[in-house]
């Protein structure tokens, strides 16, 4: 009988240890990303801020390089394996705009791209654009001189989208 119970609670113990443990599933995508896509013709800088992977679920920010047009990713954000999706709305009202990046990571998680990014601008259909890509980098975010700017990338991006949205 009291080897039947110890052997029952080795059992047990040796169940929970393995429950408990947690897998090692690699790199997980976080930090600060400094990227770039193309639209009309021309190369917009941005950053990836603050990034952080919640299971699925992308956390984190975007800003262009003057540090303006900064959001905040929506709950749809998400890394599937090697996919990305991440979303996000700069801007607010007519003048709100709806970044949709999809593509892949690398396996070391530091770098991203994707030939796919959708734009769409309140009253207007939606636009593809691209290519883009991302590198982890120390830090991410306007600062000093760079702040003191804030609002002229974005309201560029802006004009240069409701022009070709327009045309």
């Amino acid at each position: 009988m009291k080897i039947r119970i110890l052997i029952s609670a080795i059992i047990a113990l040796l169940f929970l240890s393995s429950a408990c443990k947690k897998e090692d599933s690699g790199p997980v995508l976080e930090g600060n990303f400094n990227g770039s896509f193309n639209f009309s013709d021309r190369s917009w800088a941005f950053y990836f801020k603050d990034v952080e992977q919640d299971g699925e679920r992308l956390h984190g920010s975007f800003e262009f390089h003057d540090g303006s047009g900064y959001a905040q990713f929506t709950s749809s954000s998400k890394l599937v394996g090697d996919n990305l999706f991440i979303k996000f709305v700069a801007g607010s009202g007519s003048n709100a705009i709806t970044f949709t990046f999809e593509g892949t990571v690398n396996s070391e998680r530091t770098r991203m791209n994707g030939t796919n990014l959708t734009l769409k601008l309140s009253g207007y259909q939606a636009v593809s654009c691209g290519p883009w890509y991302a590198s982890k980098s120390g830090s991410g975010g306007a600062t000093g001189n760079e702040k003191s700017a804030a609002g002229t990338q974005y309201n560029l991006f802006l004009k240069t989208l409701q022009k070709t949205l327009s045309e």
